[in-house]
C-alpha cells in the first residue's frame, strides 16, 4: 500500500473516531445505562472530566483527519485547559 492510499484510508477513520469521542457526553445523556458507568451517570465529576478529555481528543482527531501531519502539542495544551476549567467550576 502506498503512502497516499494509506493516507486516504486514515482520514475517514480518524474522523469517525473523533466524532464518536465528541459524542460521548450527549450519548451518556440520551442513554445513561449504555455510556455512563456510575450510578450518578453523566452528573459524576469524574465522568465530566473524562468527557472533557475525550471531547478535546475528538476535536483534534477531526483536525488531524484534515491535516494528518500537524504537531500534537496543541492537543495536550487544550486538554490541560479543559481539565482546569472543569476543576474550577467544581471547586466553587
Amino acid at each position: 500500500m502506498s503512502d497516499a492510499a494509506g493516507l486516504q484510508l486514515l482520514r475517514p477513520i480518524l474522523a469517525l473516531i473523533g466524532l464518536i469521542a465528541i459524542a460521548l457526553w450527549p450519548l451518556a445523556k440520551l442513554w445513561p445505562s449504555g455510556f455512563a458507568w456510575s450510578d450518578a451517570g453523566a452528573r459524576s465529576p469524574h465522568f465530566e472530566m473524562i468527557c472533557a478529555v475525550y471531547f478535546v481528543l475528538g476535536f483534534f482527531l477531526l483536525v488531524a483527519s484534515r491535516r494528518p501531519h500537524r504537531k500534537p502539542d496543541q492537543a495536550a495544551m487544550l486538554r490541560r485547559i479543559a481539565a482546569a476549567m472543569i476543576r474550577s467550576t467544581k471547586s466553587a
